[in-house]
């Protein structure tokens, strides 16, 4: 009993023993499992929790484990669609009051009524990916948890077939991050005792903490959106742009950077998103998917993986992914040019594209982080390192 309970306290102090109130992976539910027979034990923890998607984490303790602690983390355990990357919960808020969703691959009804989110104690307003997970929990209980088989897929080196005596979702747990050890919980302490006697009798769950509104901070609770990074401008010189960035016909040229924290490609979308106007991107073969034909003005194949494309219009709905999409292309090296306030010329033959009088073009940085708005005309006023649309240019809109 003193040995599995000081073992249990040396992964508590290592932090690779269940941390319930772990920031980066609040807390939906977790619970505990327990095989054993008359030589081999292991006891499972399963801590479901929101970070991106619902993630049913695996921690493993036993006799005969090769490396104990966390063994495994599952991403695909609630899904929109079939799609295995289709897991970003908030879409369902977009859906209805009943959408449909898979958990792990089974299809099931939803119910996102006010009334719902009212009985789990939590405001309905802009619910957080989290309280929809729990929401999906309270209505499919059994659903998130793994299979026998999917569990012990995770400590290959047990035998599946070794019998379940004990499983529960409710009990005394320690509180990691403040210096608590599991010896100092009272169903650690007997649950210790339990494996040792094979008397799964002797334990005793203590004054249970595992509900997860006891772990979470009510910020986790509301959605309040991706933190957006904070952009600075500033007028730069560069003789060889147009021959990098294969641009021309613009009277000035500024380098964007963006704070550390936050995204970058929203901090573009929020100042300039609703000007955009077309754009000439370099894309895998399926990006034009989500374009329809009159959408795109030229094509042509680089190679086996890249294309490009002029888009002769890019589609409110479409232009905050479209923008997230041509910053990771940045990052791999890809020109992405986006025209704004009016659409830009493209030479095919010489890959040149040519700015419009009163009009702009965004392009993230090929070479390293940030991007650059290459301008013709008034349409930008730069006060320090801050941008803002110029009032001329709105007031032409505004009489248009």
């Amino acid at each position: 009993m003193e040995n599995i309970l000081n073992k249990w306290d040396k992964y508590a102090l290592e932090y690779d023993f269940p941390v319930l109130d772990n920031f980066n992976a609040p807390l939906v539910a977790c619970k505990v499992s327990l095989y054993q027979d008359e030589t081999i034990w292991v006891v499972f923890f399963e801590v479901i929790s929101y970070a991106s998607c619902v993630e049913n984490i695996v921690y493993a303790y036993g006799s005969d484990i090769e490396s104990e602690g966390l063994q495994f983390s599952y991403g695909d355990i609630v899904l929109l669609s079939k799609d295995e990357n289709d897991d970003w919960l908030l879409d369902l808020l977009s859906m209805g009051s009943h959408p449909d969703v898979y958990i792990q691959n089974n299809k099931a009804k939803l119910d996102l009524s006010e009334s719902k989110f009212l009985e789990m104690d939590v405001s309905p307003d802009n619910p957080s990916g989290l309280v929809i997970t729990r929401l999906i929990y309270e209505q499919y209980p059994e659903a998130l948890w793994l299979s026998k088989n999917r569990l012990f897929s995770t400590v290959p080196e047990l035998n599946a077939e070794l019998p379940l005596v004990y499983s529960s979702t409710e009990w005394r747990h320690p509180d990691i991050i403040e210096g608590d050890l599991p010896s100092n919980s009272i169903f650690f302490q007997t649950l210790a005792k339990a494996i040792t006697e094979h008397d799964v009798n002797k334990i005793e769950q203590g004054e249970s903490n595992t509900l997860w509104l006891n772990w979470v901070d009510e910020e986790a609770l509301v959605y309040l959106g991706e933190p957006v990074a904070k952009l600075h401008i500033e007028k730069i010189e560069d003789n060889q742009f147009m021959d990098r960035y294969h641009i021309s016909n613009y009277d000035e040229l500024f380098k964007i950077d963006f704070s550390e924290i936050g995204s970058r490609h929203l901090a573009i979308f929020d100042k300039v998103g609703m000007f955009i106007e077309n754009a000439i991107v370099i894309e895998d073969i399926g990006f034009i998917d989500g374009y329809s034909d009159k959408d795109i003005k030229y094509y042509k194949n680089l190679d086996e993986e890249r294309c490009i494309y002029v888009l002769d219009r890019v589609d409110m709905k479409q232009r905050e992914e479209f923008l997230a999409g041509s910053e990771l292309d940045g990052d791999d090296g890809y020109l992405n040019r986006i025209f704004l306030f009016k659409k830009g010329e493209y030479d095919s033959v010489s890959d040149i594209a040519k700015l419009s009088v009163d009009s702009a073009c965004f392009m993230w940085n090929i070479d390293g982080d940030g991007g650059f708005l290459a301008v013709n005309g008034d349409v930008i006023n730069v006060q320090g390192k801050h941008m803002e649309i110029s009032a001329k240019y709105l007031l032409q809109q505004e009489g248009t």
